[in-house]
Order: structure tokens, then C-alpha cells, then sequence
């Protein structure tokens, strides 16, 4: 199965590395092929655009993918 993983930080403290190692780690213990890791730095409550996170939709849309690994 081919997977996207998606990663969105708010602030520039924040650091998205630990969420993407766990991410990976995940996706290699199921078999599954990642297609890429995106990530975004933007507040979900301020900035409704979310271009990377649209691109993701539009892969699924397209089959490209079937999944999208998020780190909660």
C-alpha cells in the first residue's frame, strides 16, 4: 500500500523530526511504501490554506495513495 505521511507544526519551535521518525518507523513495520513526507508549519486555527495537505487530498483523489500517516 502506498502511503503519504503528513506532518504540521505550528510554530517554529516546534520540531517536526520525532514526529517523522515515528511516522516512517510505523510505515516500514506495515510493509507499506511511502510515496513522501510532507509537513507544514501554519497554526490549523489561523491559516486555512494548506497547500501540502491539498496536494495529499489530491493524490488520494487521483489513487496515488491510500492512506495518509499523521502523528497525533
Amino acid at each position: 500500500m502506498k502511503v503519504a505521511i503528513y506532518l504540521r507544526t505550528s510554530t517554529a519551535e516546534q520540531h517536526p523530526e520525532k514526529q517523522e521518525q515515528e511516522c516512517i518507523e510505523l510505515a516500514k513495520a506495515k510493509g507499506y511504501i511511502i510515496a513522501g513526507v510532507y509537513l507544514e508549519q501554519l497554526s490549523a486555527y489561523k491559516q486555512i490554506d494548506r497547500p501540502k495537505y491539498d496536494a495529499i487530498k489530491d493524490m488520494a483523489r487521483k489513487g496515488e495513495i491510500q492512506a495518509v500517516i499523521v502523528w497525533a
